[in-house]
């Protein structure tokens, strides 16, 4: 095996990419692992970036593309010389499964020769392993030091009914279901729709409701993320799909996210929040999740994140682990990484 570097237009990279993706061989098999979702971050907040590099590294056996790793080298910069560089999965804490592109069923192997070829290119850097579960293909990294990562939340839809979502759920959100069910059978201007493939009129709707309920908080306030956000949907629109709830023909409350390899991945939402007294929110994803179950779906994926609403639908939950790798001529460089961080943490803390 050997490693080489790869650009985000490289056409050979691309054509591996995309049939190994569709065909469904890859080793981790979520939309995440899509290359227009890696290739748009790239370009949104890579190629831009002063102290970012794109580091697309692919590993070949016989000539024969056999895995990709979609990172970024992120640099720091003191009295105008590099003070440190770390390595980083494209995406990192915005994907929800980041990992390695790759059709081996071990990788282990093609692990173990990027590890080496990244030592020998960054000598002096670190790679930073973040949101490792079971079964991401780095699983198998284990070094002192790890840290406890996220809890990602996945409800099973196999046999699912009103009936059994209702049983499974814990008192509160039981109340809430049936009540919100009540609603959609009894009033006639409420209604719920789900949409496959992307809506860009839609998609401005969701974009504005959310803006308007979490404010500065919303993922949205950041123009690029709002920007990237409706590239991706263009780009991967076979795999978009919204939720919506309208009374008469308003829309009140929106789910939206991407389906694939049998699973409703859930990933944004916005509810007008002047119509709370009737659980826009609880409504629109209720109803939802049920349509997934009747479509077939295997799994309503909540991904990352400890929302206490998640934890009220009884879901399976994985903790992930931040694993970082020091690179030989790394640690004092990554000691000093760490004390620069903690010292602008309590200045942040101070204000």
């Amino acid at each position: 095996m050997n490693v080489c570097r790869a650009s985000w237009d490289d056409e050979r990279v691309r054509a591996w990419w995309n049939a190994a993706y569709r065909s469904r061989r890859l080793y981790r098999d979520t939309f995440f692992q899509r290359y227009e979702w890696n290739a748009l971050w790239d370009r949104h907040f890579v190629a831009s970036h002063p102290r970012r590099e794109s580091l697309l590294l692919c590993v070949e056996r016989d000539g024969a593309i056999i895995a990709a790793a979609p990172m970024y080298v992120q640099q720091r910069a003191l009295a105008g010389m590099r003070a440190w560089r770390s390595l980083h999965w494209i995406a990192e804490r915005l994907a929800q499964y980041p990992d390695l592109v790759t059709t081996e069923s071990d990788p282990r192997p093609v692990w173990d020769v990027l590890l080496r070829w990244l030592e020998e290119q960054f000598p002096d850097a670190w790679l930073e392993l973040r949101d490792i579960l079971p079964e991401s293909s780095c699983a198998h990294v284990h070094l002192p030091g790890d840290e406890e990562g996220e809890q990602y939340c996945a409800l099973p839809l196999a046999g699912m009914t009103r009936e059994t979502l209702l049983s499974r759920v814990d008192d509160h959100m039981r109340r809430e279901l049936r009540r919100a069910f009540r609603r959609l059978d009894d009033m006639e201007q409420l209604r719920w729709t789900f949409q496959r493939e992307a809506d860009i009129e839609l998609l401005h709707r969701l974009i504005a409701l959310n803006r308007s309920r979490f404010g500065a908080a919303s993922y949205f306030a950041d123009e690029a993320n709002r920007a990237f956000f409706l590239d991706v949907a263009d780009a991967a629109r076979d795999e978009l799909w919204t939720a919506t709830l309208r009374e008469h023909d308003t829309i009140i409350a929106m789910l939206m996210g991407y389906r694939h390899a049998g699973a409703l991945l859930y990933v944004l939402s916005g509810l007008d929040d002047t119509r709370k007294a009737l659980s826009p929110g609880t409504t629109v994803l209720g109803a939802t999740i049920l349509h997934a179950a009747d479509e077939g779906l295997s799994t309503f994926d909540f991904l990352r994140g400890e929302e206490r609403y998640k934890f009220e639908f009884a879901p399976e939950v994985r903790r992930s682990r931040h694993c970082t790798v020091l690179f030989r001529d790394a640690a004092l460089r990554y000691r000093a990484a760490n004390a620069s961080r903690r010292a602008l943490e309590r200045v942040r803390r101070m204000r």
